[in-house]
């Protein structure tokens, strides 16, 4: 004889809890449901300030992350990229990290074919430079500190650096980083030529640039995963991160229901059973 209703509740076998929340885990990380989330401040004001831009602005991008915390920083960096080729911005990659050099070739295999972006008209990679901090500072002398490319062609010799005088010719610096070194934009590149810049990083990076929002030097910040997922569904350009949030919210309304399922068990096999402290399951 089966078990009652109530009790069958409270004793879901548990290879069916688990096979449920990896179905809600694949379901939103292979199609993004984009689900309301609460957007912050800071995402927002980075996301309208770099919509605000005409056409044919210059993004001046610096990869300043590893795969240490690519899970965070690639879907910032991805979906500001397609933001600014949804809107025909030109795009300067600069890799201040060694390994950041691949993510900008990530782009240019994969993603700048989608909007028909075309290397050294629309967006250019620039080399991987040593030196931390100096490798910022030089690029107030521009032209002696870059004169060539990532694959060694002179900057000169392509359409985007065409009336290209120095870096006073960016509209934005856009640092996407895993440590406060954006802030070096902060102190040699605004500090000299007033370029505005939108910080884009991980958790840890906020108190970092706390300030720097307050003052009005740092325009919006990309934080974290679920920033990148809130700046996704601003530009209408959803993807790895939405499908993460989803994910995440799925699984926590799978946890919840299943909590809630069992209760609701608990609280009818008491009443049947009319004895306080039992458990609905019969002896």
């Amino acid at each position: 004889m089966s078990s009652p209703w109530y009790e069958r509740l409270q004793s879901i076998p548990k290879p069916a809890i688990y096979a449920t929340l990896i179905l809600v885990f694949l379901v939103p990380l292979i199609r993004p449901m984009g689900l309301p989330l609460l957007m912050s401040e800071n995402t927002r004001k980075a996301y309208e300030y770099i919509d605000a831009l005409p056409e044919g602005s210059i993004v001046f991008h610096s990869i300043a992350f590893n795969p240490a915390v690519d899970a965070e920083n690639w879907p910032q960096m991805l979906a500001l990229v397609r933001h600014y080729m949804k809107n025909g911005l030109k795009i300067i990659f600069y890799p201040t990290m060694q390994e950041g050099g691949m993510y900008a070739e990530r782009i240019r295999s994969t993603y700048a074919a989608e909007y028909g972006y075309e290397y050294g008209e629309d967006y250019v990679i620039l080399p991987f430079k040593a030196g931390g901090e100096s490798a910022i500072a030089g690029l107030k002398d521009f032209w002696s500190f870059m004169p060539s490319d990532v694959d060694g062609t002179p900057l000169k010799d392509l359409p985007l650096f065409q009336g290209f005088t120095d870096m006073r010719d960016v509209d934005v610096i856009v640092p996407c980083t895993g440590s406060s070194d954006g802030l070096f934009y902060v102190s040699h590149l605004n500090a000299a030529y007033g370029t505005p810049i939108i910080m884009a990083g991980t958790a840890p990076v906020l108190p970092f640039i706390g300030p720097f929002l307050a003052s009005g030097q740092v325009k919006g910040a990309i934080i974290g995963l679920s920033g990148a997922a809130e700046y996704e569904i601003l530009a209408g350009v959803p993807g790895q991160a939405t499908g993460a949030m989803d994910a995440q919210s799925m699984g926590h309304l799978l946890i919840v229901g299943l909590v809630l399922i069992g209760n609701l068990g608990f609280l009818y096999g008491k009443r049947v059973n009319g004895k306080n402290g039992q458990n609905g399951r019969r002896s």
